[in-house]
């Protein structure tokens, strides 16, 4: 999909979300699942924006797998905001915790 017509649906899904267009909002939602979904920064922007909360919490899980290995870039960071960041040490803390957990239990049984 063209840029273009990403934000051509961008202001589709900024008029709908304004006026209460359910079904519109909704149908805007799909047609930009895919494209949202090849970068995380864009997609918590975008959802924050837009209000579409599974992008925000998908976006932020694939943030916290990456933040194992990798911090954010200082760009992504800014963008993102301090809060963000707090929120994603916080998962990512928390998985990596159930994650040990779930070997020490696999330890046990074995």
């Amino acid at each position: 999909m063209s840029v273009s017509r990403v934000n051509w649906i961008l202001r589709l899904l900024s008029i709908s979300t304004n006026l209460l267009y359910i079904d519109i909002r909704q149908w805007e939602i799909e047609r930009l699942d895919n494209e949202i979904q090849k970068d995380s920064i864009n997609k918590i922007l975008y959802g924050r924006r837009y209000l579409v909360v599974s992008w925000v919490r998908e976006a932020y899980i694939e943030l916290a797998d990456r933040f194992k290995e990798t911090v954010l870039l200082e760009w992504e960071a800014n963008l993102l905001g301090i809060n963000a960041y707090y929120c994603l040490t916080q998962i990512s803390q928390r998985k990596i915790s159930v994650q040990a957990r779930v070997q020490t239990q696999k330890e046990n049984v074995f």
